[in-house]
This record gives structure tokens, C-alpha cells and sequence, in this order.
């Protein structure tokens, strides 16, 4: 096979993976549902020009400009589709444009002849699905980030998959005005075989969201991670429900805990505690200031069998520590 003929399946950069494009994806993606999956496709573009020589950095993968490096920042509905030219007027990238944030330009794509549409749209999302097809083996983790937004070319779109329901989170008004999240919840909710999709919103006046495929859960949703059982709120647990971006440390923790007492402090839902107890310590205790998160760890402890080897202690982790260190405990 001539070198012009090779594809590349896993390209690694100092050992991590920067790339899945296991182009097992084939051309032409169609779409999975009829719903849009990006919002004002027909809409003219918002123009805008770098007023700094970004081009090489955005050619390379960074995703954002900042307004301070624009030479003007038009009027605009936040998530409008937007080209970005350089100085000399010549094509940058496309992306979409939001004037009221200080992050006033995402890129989508840095491809002249790219069009922003359903098509690129379900492209990308097929690429971002492939990709933890080929990582995650769902006999033993079915609770995992299937878009890890900017990282899979998905500005601002995060989506974390439990079990049978994901939870599809977007970062702020610029997103919320690019992508339709109904279209991208009936896309997902096809195309892996899920029961519910359910949105959360940014607040900062408590959990909001709503369902977007299914009835939002009543109850916590259970998944696996490393063969092991969890559940997570995801109505109004922190972040989507879990700190799924932990999973490769816990599972170190794992590896070590044989033997050893545990202390895990702003321990949350309990996941380190979980490993820590499967790995084999003869005792741990999780502390967290909030009663229903401590709930939650000693629910996950019993899905698991492990509740014999766990105390659960709903109290401010300085104030524990403090009193363990006076108290002299180790």
C-alpha cells in the first residue's frame, strides 16, 4: 500500500490518544433522525476579522478567539454562524459567534470548502461515537463522555452517557443558540439505543433542565464503570450527575488500596470510595459536607456489596480533619 493510500487508525502524542479518526466512519454520514441538529443554517454568516496573526494557532486546533482579538465585534445573535478572515481578508475558519461573551468566536471548522450544516454536524458526532466504540468495552463501563465538546470539534456540546439515558449539557448562551439540542437528543438517543436524553442547563440558581427524548428520571440512573455498579442523579447531582473524567484514576486507586485504610475527603458520591473498598482497604471513610451526597456513596457502597467496610460522615472536611489530627487518628 502506497503511503498516499495509509490511514492513520490511532494517532498518540507523548502516550495519550489525540485522535480516534479509525476512519471506520464512512463518507456521507447521514443523519439519524429528521430533526436539525445545528439552528439557523439558512441564516446569512456574521463576518469577522482578526485584528492579531491567530491564524497559524486556530490552523492548529485551538478553538477560540477572544473579542479583544477581533477588529470588531458586530451585533449578532448570540450562536450565529460566523466566517473569520485575517487581516488581509483571507478565510481563517468557520465557526459561530456570540458578541456578548468575552469568548466571541468558537471554531467549527478551518476546511475552505466546509459548510456548517446537518450533514458536518452528524459527521462529527459519528466520529466522536466511533471513537468510544473503540475504547470502551460496555460489558464492563457503560457511564462515559460520548462528546467532550471543542476536543471532538463540537464547540461547547457535552454529552455524558449512564447506562440507558445521557445527559447533554451546552456552555452558555453562544452554544445554546448554535446547536439544537432536541435534534442532537433524537440523533443520539437513535443512534446508541437509548430509553431518555435529558438537558442540563447552567444556573446558579440550582439544577434546571428538561428532557429532550423520554420522561426526565425520578429516580438515580445505575451504569457501570470497571465492572463495578453506580448511580447518578442526573436532574440534580453536580456537574451531569458524576465526575466521569475520573474514571482512569479511581481505577488506580483500585490498584493500591489493598491493605490500606481510606480517607476520602470531599469525597462526593462515594466513586473513590467504591474502588478503594473493590480493591481490597479494610476501611473507608467518605467525607462530604452534604447529607444527600453522602447518602448516595453509602448507596453506591450496598450496589456494590461493599457497605460492610464504609463509613459515611456528613461533615465540613476541614472540620474533620482538624478534629482527626487533635484527636490524633491516622
Amino acid at each position: 500500500m502506497g503511503r498516499g493510500a495509509e490511514v492513520m487508525d490511532l494517532f498518540l502524542l507523548a502516550g495519550g490518544l489525540v485522535s480516534g479518526l479509525a476512519p471506520r466512519v464512512k463518507k456521507g454520514v447521514k443523519k439519524k433522525s429528521n430533526m436539525p441538529l445545528i439552528q439557523n443554517q439558512s441564516a446569512d454568516s456574521v463576518r469577522l476579522t482578526l485584528s492579531r496573526d491567530l491564524t497559524r494557532s486556530l490552523r492548529r486546533g485551538h478553538p477560540w478567539v477572544f473579542s479583544d482579538a477581533l477588529k470588531h465585534t458586530p451585533q449578532g445573535s448570540p450562536g450565529a454562524h460566523a466566517d473569520l478572515s485575517d487581516r488581509r481578508g483571507k478565510p481563517v475558519a468557520r465557526g459561530f459567534y456570540d458578541p456578548t461573551s468575552p469568548l466571541a468566536f468558537r471554531s467549527c471548522t478551518v476546511t475552505r470548502k466546509g459548510y456548517l450544516n446537518d450533514a458536518w454536524a452528524a459527521s462529527q458526532l459519528e466520529i466522536a461515537v466511533a471513537l468510544r466504540e473503540a475504547l470502551i468495552d460496555p460489558s464492563h463501563t457503560t457511564g462515559y463522555r460520548l462528546v467532550n465538546g471543542e476536543g471532538d470539534g463540537l464547540p461547547g456540546l457535552v454529552i455524558d452517557v449512564y447506562g440507558d439515558s445521557a445527559v447533554l449539557k451546552l456552555d452558555g448562551p453562544g452554544p445554546e443558540g448554535f446547536w439544537d439540542a432536541q435534534g442532537i437528543g433524537a440523533w443520539i438517543s437513535e443512534r446508541l439505543g437509548l430509553s431518555r436524553v435529558y438537558q442540563r442547563d447552567r444556573t446558579r440558581t440550582g439544577p434546571q433542565g428538561r428532557p429532550l427524548v423520554g420522561e426526565a428520571p425520578d429516580a438515580p440512573v445505575e451504569f457501570l464503570e470497571h465492572g463495578l455498579r453506580f448511580s447518578a442523579d442526573l436532574v440534580r447531582g453536580q456537574k451531569t450527575g458524576f465526575f466521569l473524567d475520573q474514571r482512569e484514576n479511581r481505577q488506580l486507586i483500585r490498584a493500591m488500596a489493598a491493605g490500606r485504610r481510606t480517607l476520602n475527603v470531599f469525597g462526593y458520591t462515594g466513586g473513590f470510595s467504591v474502588y478503594a473498598a473493590a480493591g481490597g482497604a479494610p476501611e473507608v471513610t467518605t467525607v462530604d459536607i452534604a447529607k444527600p451526597a453522602i447518602a448516595a456513596a453509602e448507596a453506591n457502597m450496598a450496589l456494590n456489596g461493599l457497605s460492610d467496610c464504609h463509613e459515611g460522615v456528613a461533615e465540613d472536611a476541614f472540620a474533620f480533619l482538624g478534629a482527626a489530627s487533635e484527636a490524633k487518628r491516622t
